[in-house]
């Protein structure tokens, strides 16, 4: 098996126009990396420059980290290169590195001398996707297109370019989010339902067209992002999260300081917006003290109907619900809140024993298995070429995301436009459709192809 590798580098501590929030993202990337895609937390580097850390010779730990990875870097192991901060375009792509202002392409030089089997770059800056873009002229544009087969002919597997904005275009950032494509491209991961059934693994296209349509729905086609690839064969980027002990009607995950995400992103898990905030921040807080207080060695959570059950294999006991507050730790200040927020909604039960259980039982099914899910329909028709076989299938309004699977069925390319037409018109403004097709049928690049050329159907992707 391939080693994976990766440098991550945020810049937010500029002199003029500072950014606020990128540094969170490689924070997330990190976390993903090592939750999907195979990464060792310790092949990860990370640069974060930042106002109350600033870093001065950004490029210089970048060669210092590069040549770390060197030392350890096998033939055929993967890299991945990420950057947040400002971009822009003078004769070549820039990265803006405080004062140094480096082109794209110095990184690519760098990284290329690794045998590398995979190649991996994403540039989150505003303008990055001008010095890849093919479609336009320029000696740049060549030179990459050159490298890129020069790569394949090298018997690298593949180099994958991903930029969050095409030319002359700004990358969005909001106070919640952090950078909307890294925002996304990190949802893509979270989303269980986008992963191949089969090969329970997520390609860097599937995760670029999903963080795509995302953006053109929340930006209405003024952020366009870019991805180049050239590739042999296929690249499992992430890998669906172990579901042995997922059953009917329960989820059951082992989680650590940076686990809870993975848990309350799983898609059957119907969470009001809100209360995964708070109860994101509750979980956190709990498993923060059982760990780094010494106090346990594991903690499982289990979610099933109503009721959510947190297993605490501690040394000691903690019960959350009547600890006090000591002198140096605020976390049962966030129990409390937690609890007073939604005393009207749920019962809470602390039970000592081997394990130790702390019982969150709700008045409302919080949790949906794939087949009870409202946001999943699955169509079993065999061929489907009018309307009138759709009405049957219930779109729910309560859903952001609808998953429908006609992977198991045949949709004449001539119905595919009455089929798009169907669901825009059934569904609301807001509501992305992903529509599963089986990867072998023939129409599904060419139903993609129809589905870019009609900003109707932004709200549309097929994978």
């Amino acid at each position: 098996m391939p080693t994976h590798f990766a440098i991550l580098i945020s810049v937010s501590d500029y002199q003029q126009n500072p950014l606020k929030h990128n540094h969170n993202d490689v924070e997330k990337l990190n976390d993903a990396l090592q939750t999907y895609c195979k990464f060792e937390k310790e092949n990860i580097k990370t640069i974060i420059s930042r106002a109350d850390q600033t870093i001065e010779n950004i490029y210089s730990v970048f060669e210092e980290c590069a040549q770390e990875i060197a030392a350890n870097f096998q033939e055929g192991d993967n890299i991945l290169f990420y950057f947040s901060g400002h971009g822009h375009y003078s004769n070549t792509s820039i990265l803006e590195l405080h004062k140094d202002m480096v082109p794209v392409q110095k990184f690519y030089n760098v990284l290329s001398a690794l045998p590398c089997k995979h190649q991996v770059y994403i540039i989150d800056s505003c303008k990055s996707g001008h010095g890849v873009e093919l479609k336009s002229s320029g000696s740049e544009n060549e030179l990459l297109a050159s490298y890129l087969q020069e790569r394949i002919d090298n018997k690298a597997d593949g180099t994958h370019l991903l930029c969050s904005s095409s030319s002359n275009e700004q990358s969005t950032a909001t106070s919640e989010h952090g950078s909307i494509y890294t925002h996304y491209l990190l949802q893509a991961m979270h989303n269980q339902s986008l992963y191949d059934k089969e090969l329970r693994t997520l390609t860097i296209s599937d995760m670029h067209q999903y963080a795509v349509k995302k953006i053109f729905m929340e930006t209405d086609f003024s952020q366009t992002p870019f991805y180049l690839s050239k590739q042999n064969g296929y690249y499992p980027f992430a890998y669906k999260i172990d579901s042995s002990k997922i059953s009917n009607n329960a989820i059951e995950i082992e989680i650590e300081e940076n686990g809870v995400q993975a848990l309350l992103n799983y898609p059957g898990l119907n969470l009001p917006a809100q209360f995964k905030r708070d109860f994101a921040l509750f979980l956190t807080e709990l498993s923060l003290n059982l760990y780094q207080h010494n106090r346990a060695t594991r903690v499982t959570v289990k979610i099933e109907g109503n009721k959510i059950e947190i297993l605490d294999y501690s040394r000691k006991s903690f019960n959350p619900f009547t600890a006090q507050k000591t002198q140096t730790g605020g976390g049962v200040v966030t129990y409390n809140l937690f609890l007073n927020k939604y005393k009207t909604h749920v019962k809470t039960e602390y039970i000592e024993g081997h394990p130790n259980q702390i019982m969150l039982e709700f008045d409302e099914i919080i949790f949906y298995t794939e087949d009870s899910n409202p946001c999943h329909i699955d169509i079993e028709e065999e061929i489907i070429y009018a309307t009138s076989a759709l009405n049957k299938y219930e779109l729910s309004e309560d859903c952001s995301e609808i998953v429908i699977n006609i992977s198991k069925t045949l949709t004449p390319l001539s119905f595919n436009l009455i089929f798009f037409d169907y669901l825009i018109t059934h569904t609301l403004r807001d509501q992305l459709i992903i529509l599963k097709m089986d990867k072998n049928d023939i129409h599904r690049d060419y139903a993609k192809q129809m589905l870019s050329w009609n900003e109707k159907y932004k709200r549309i992707m097929v994978i």
